[in-house]
């Protein structure tokens, strides 16, 4: 059930703000996306995204330790580029 004091559809408009750290990506359409991986400045674009991250989660006073992860997620990305 829905919390009573969240209007979530309205006429040209479906309201996620109870979840934007899970879905605005998706929504916006500013993730990143797999064929990105192949490009030169992906990095930077990891970054860029990270950067927009980070302030979301500081917002919501989230600690985590992202550096473990990351290499392994890095990793990650060398093996789907095999598959190129």
């Amino acid at each position: 059930m829905l919390p009573m004091n969240t209007q979530w559809v309205t006429p040209n408009r479906i309201h996620i703000k109870r979840y934007r750290p899970a879905y605005t990506d998706k929504v916006a359409r500013k993730g990143l996306r797999a064929g990105e991986i192949l490009r030169s400045d992906f990095r930077d674009l990891y970054k860029h995204h990270l950067k927009e991250h980070l302030v979301i989660l500081k917002n919501y006073d989230f600690q985590f330790d992202l550096s473990e992860y990351e290499a392994g997620w890095f990793e990650g990305i060398e093996i789907l580029k095999k598959f190129r």
